[in-house]
């Protein structure tokens, strides 16, 4: 009984002595110092450990901060290994791209991260790790706004080329124009569009944009390109002038505006060539002789096989006909019914500054999107200044204006593009992601 005393110091002394299990961690860094400008991207390395090693990689999640663009770049994980008191960690490293389309204070949220890990060598353990609360400090500089979109905080640059020398064109001739832009540190679908005007007379039929990001071996991200082709069709002779191409950025160390042109392109357009009269053969005076060399059996033959061709295709107009119709009918009502049909409805109406043309388009849109509604469509979005300039265009059609701003058809026009060419890029990077689901036993 005189040693039971000794007890709680063997207990105590067991339970202080005991290494305490190595748990997971998480490191948040924001690259780059504080406070950024509206729309510079901000790159935000999260790393993930795990004492010994992972059994399945770590899901990154792209969570939602409203008033940016949050993005992951489409780059492997970086894989590190540290020593922490002593213990022995693997990590991944992924890198998400956010975009403050507003100026404020922002806090990451608290996404959970799952992973499978090694706890004991050789037995899987289920753990995860929640972003710590990490604030990026947002400002509005004066100069980096256009119109209430924020300029690429990044530098631009753009190069244009032609496919022909614009010299000795004619009526009815076309001239293809691509114009490539390039910004230094920024995703490809953070460029805003360049605008392509043509004068009268001139049809301008433009192409889908391509969008990629360049990446370089021990460098990492550096930029992204957007290429833009239209094709112009010259429709009367007459001098023209094809505007130049401006796209406006930031400078965020000289803290001023600049202005990335391709310069305008002059040219005159020629008549089209009138064809030469053709000079009519001498007839012979003896038409006996004449007759008499022509190869008969070739000319009926020949005029027997035109007549069955002509019969052929009456028939065959009369027999489809109707079908033909109907179908033809359906393949114009399918395109006038398409959603990029209704967006250039959209877009049309926005440039005149119709409102009330403006909105009744938008809603048949959206109606054609996935998105089934245009407050739905835009609520996943998630561009405020979208939001806004549709608040401005239904108060100025349903409800008292706003007495400090009004809505801008050329502005909404800019955002709605821009949030859909961006939405196309999310839903095209989910499509591609590889499946979750484990593979089948062979």
């Amino acid at each position: 009984m005189s040693r039971l005393w000794l007890l709680p110091l063997l207990v105590f002394a067991v339970l202080v002595g005991a290494p305490a299990s190595a748990e997971p961690l998480v490191r948040v860094a924001i690259q780059g110092d504080q406070p950024v400008s509206v729309g510079q991207q901000v790159r935000i390395d999260v790393q993930v450990l795990v004492p010994n090693f992972f059994m399945s990689a770590p899901r990154f999640p792209i969570f939602d901060l409203p008033g940016t663009i949050v993005t992951m770049p489409d780059e492997s994980g970086l894989n590190i290994n540290d020593t922490i008191d002593g213990q022995t960690y693997a990590g991944i490293q992924k890198t998400y791209v956010i975009t403050p389309q507003q100026a404020g204070t922002f806090i990451l949220p608290p996404a959970r991260i799952p992973f499978t890990y090694a706890a004991v060598p050789g037995q899987p353990t289920d753990g995860f790790v929640v972003l710590p609360p990490q604030t990026l400090t947002v400002k509005l500089p004066a100069g980096a706004e256009n119109g209430g979109v924020a300029l690429p905080v990044a530098k631009v640059t753009i190069s244009q080329t032609l496919d022909r020398e614009p010299t000795g064109l004619k009526v009815g001739d076309s001239l293809i124009r691509t114009v490539s832009i390039f910004a230094e540190k920024t995703q490809a679908m953070m460029i805003p569009p360049p605008q392509f005007e043509a004068p009268a007379g001139v049809r301008i039929y433009p192409q889908a944009p391509v969008l990629t990001d360049e990446s370089k071996d021990r460098v990492g991200f550096v930029g992204g390109h957007r290429t833009d082709r239209v094709t112009y069709v010259f429709e009367r002779r007459g001098d023209y002038v094809l505007p130049a191409i401006d796209i406006d950025w930031f400078d965020a160390a000289t803290r001023t505006r600049q202005t990335a042109r391709a310069p305008e392109i002059r040219l005159t357009i020629l008549a089209g060539a009138t064809p030469a009269a053709e000079i009519a053969p001498d007839v012979p005076h003896d038409v006996s002789s004449m007759m008499a060399h022509v190869d008969w059996i070739f000319w009926l033959s020949s005029i027997g096989g035109m007549a069955a061709v002509v019969l052929g295709l009456g028939w065959a107009f009369w027999r489809y006909e109707e079908p033909g119709r109907a179908w033809l009918a359906k393949q114009r009502r399918k395109h006038r019914e398409s959603e990029a049909a209704s967006f250039a409805r959209v877009r049309r109406a926005c440039t005149a500054a119709d409102g009330s043309a403006a909105y009744v388009a938008l809603g048949l849109w959206a109606r054609r999107t996935d998105a089934g509604s245009l407050a739905v469509w835009v609520a996943q979005a998630g561009e405020p200044a979208l939001r806004s300039e549709i608040d401005l265009l239904e108060r100025a059609l349903f409800g008292r204006p706003s007495p400090t701003a009004a809505w801008n058809g050329p502005r909404l026009a800019l955002l709605l593009t821009r949030a859909r060419s961006q939405r196309r890029v999310r839903l095209r990077s989910r499509a591609a992601a590889p499946s979750s689901l484990p593979m089948l036993n062979p």
